[in-house]
């Protein structure tokens, strides 16, 4: 039998919501093109923005991982202090 595991806490509340968020960007430019809504510079900066960060934030998320350290902070570049237990 599968058990389904939250992904807030397989991965983290941070990466939930980061992935939800990027998902929901996803789902919103599909339905731009679906339905031939007109795009603006401010659609397109800010989707920049938002799937720069979201992928930033997953990129950095990984890094931290990899080399054992904290999970890297958004705000000031260190990190949260939580360290990977095995």
């Amino acid at each position: 039998m599968v058990q389904s595991i939250p992904i807030s806490v397989r991965f983290g509340a941070a990466n939930a919501i980061t992935v939800t968020t990027l998902r929901k960007v996803l789902t919103l430019m599909l339905s731009f093109f679906y339905f031939g809504h007109d795009w603006t510079v401010t659609h397109i900066i800010s989707g920049s923005i938002v799937l720069g960060l979201g992928v930033y934030k997953i990129k950095g998320h990984r890094a931290a991982e990899s080399s054992g350290g904290g999970v890297p902070s958004m705000h000031g570049g260190g990190t949260t202090g939580a360290k990977k237990t095995e």
